[in-house]
């Protein structure tokens, strides 16, 4: 975030849970412009840092998934997705926060996380397969162990495959 940041990025971060994820990133990031918008908050309060996104005042919004519907703020060209969602059609949704075009920008970052637990590893790979299905759509996969790269690899070409058959 604040890499983005330092480039001038306005960064969307989506967590899970207020306690757990938000708060605890607020905190981290208390050097840079950062706010956190959730539903504890008064609806004047939200719309209050959602009017300062959007006009550029605040830098980086972590948010819940309060932020996942009706957040129309096109400044966005930065975004990481730090509760990650299995299904193709809220990934689309959360990273269009991103993908919205805007005069001041000529991309989007958009970072996700390898979660490699038990069962969350499979989370990431669905996440990983519906992606690949979006040819515009360029990754790249930083800081994954050289132990897991072949795993994560076969198992994405099997979804990606499986998608395939399905559609």
């Amino acid at each position: 975030a604040r890499e983005m940041v330092a480039e001038g990025r306005k960064v969307l971060i989506l967590v899970d849970y207020l306690e757990a994820h938000g708060k605890i990133i607020r905190d981290m990031l208390e050097d840079i412009n950062a706010e956190f918008l959730h539903a504890k908050l008064s609806s004047k309060k939200r719309k209050n840092l959602i009017h300062g996104f959007r006009d550029g005042l605040v830098d980086c919004m972590i948010a819940t998934s309060l932020a996942d519907e009706g957040l129309d703020v096109p400044i966005i060209s930065g975004e990481i997705l730090a509760g990650g969602k299995r299904g193709k059609t809220k990934l689309l949704q959360r990273i269009g926060r991103a993908l919205r075009p805007h005069d001041d920008k000529t991309d989007a970052r958009i970072i996700d996380f390898i979660d490699d637990g038990k069962f969350v590893i499979n989370h990431s790979i669905a996440r990983i397969a519906a992606l690949k299905t979006e040819p515009a759509f360029q990754m790249e996969a930083i800081g994954v162990p050289s132990d897991r790269v072949e795993y994560i690899k076969s198992r994405v070409a099997k979804a990606v495959a499986r998608r395939a058959s399905e559609d």
